[in-house]
């Protein structure tokens, strides 16, 4: 029912936001990303409007038929969700920039660099409907996280441009510990010398080419095969790409070890 509302047009920046913005030196700004029911009335309409049609649909459906269909049932508890979530984020606005984003939520503003990022946590999840994605991230020295999903319909490729910071930031020093013989640790996966373990199991080094996420799933490729870490999904795994960067990086060489 969303779709994002974006512009890369620095006049468009607020004053306030701006200031932040030069403060925390976050350089050249990007874009800014906003819901596009960002009205509460008009959430609040569409709301009502959704379930009184589904309701006359749902009479006229008994009428005629003598029966009800469950979808009936299920389209208002959707548009509830849906509705709440709209409401809850309406005024959220992300202003995106060269080294860090800005939250802004009707009065409450936050400034921050991607270096203060510690983890980020992807979900993505599949439906008949198409894929979801939503993230939280949680900053060194805070316990407070910042959630993020589909009410920014372009929160994927948010995500992502986070993501990559992020990896851009914290990879050297994911190949450092790498280096130094000891395991990195990224939640329920580990990347060791003898290659990735959940714990449970372990896919050695000579059976990785690349990691890639698959439904949700982290797998490790090698050639055709697809080789997955049964019940570790993505939002497991803090920091996605420093993972998969660092084993993308790893494995060449460990290939050439084993040979």
């Amino acid at each position: 029912m969303n779709q994002t509302v974006y512009t890369s047009a620095t006049s468009n920046i607020p004053p306030h936001i701006q200031q932040q913005a030069m403060a925390y030196q976050l350089g050249n700004f990007i874009r800014v990303s906003r819901p596009k029911y960002t009205n509460p009335v008009v959430i609040v309409a569409i709301m009502v409007g959704a379930i009184v049609l589904d309701i006359i649909a749902l009479v006229a459906l008994l009428n005629w038929l003598d029966r009800i269909s469950v979808y009936f049932l299920i389209i208002p508890v959707a548009v509830i969700i849906w509705g709440v979530r709209a409401l809850t984020s309406h005024n959220l606005n992300i202003y995106l920039f060269d080294y860090g984003y800005i939250d802004s939520r009707g009065k409450q503003i936050r400034a921050i660099r991607w270096e203060q990022i510690a983890t980020i946590w992807t979900k993505i999840s599949t439906t008949r409907y198409g894929t979801h994605v939503s993230f939280t991230i949680n900053l060194f020295g805070d316990a407070q996280s910042l959630q993020y999903g589909n009410t920014l319909p372009d929160v994927a490729n948010i995500e992502q441009m986070i993501q990559n910071a992020v990896t851009h930031i914290q990879l050297p020093r994911a190949i450092a510990t790498f280096e130094a013989g000891t395991p990195v640790v990224f939640g329920k996966v580990s990347v060791t010398a003898q290659g990735i373990t959940d714990g449970a199991r372990i896919i050695p080094w000579d059976q990785i080419d690349t990691i890639q996420i698959a439904q949700g799933i982290i797998a490790a490729r090698r050639g055709a095969s697809l080789l997955k870490l049964k019940g570790v999904k993505t939002q497991d795994v803090p920091n996605i790409g420093v993972l998969t960067a660092l084993v993308n990086h790893i494995a060449p060489r460990m290939h050439g070890y084993y040979a």
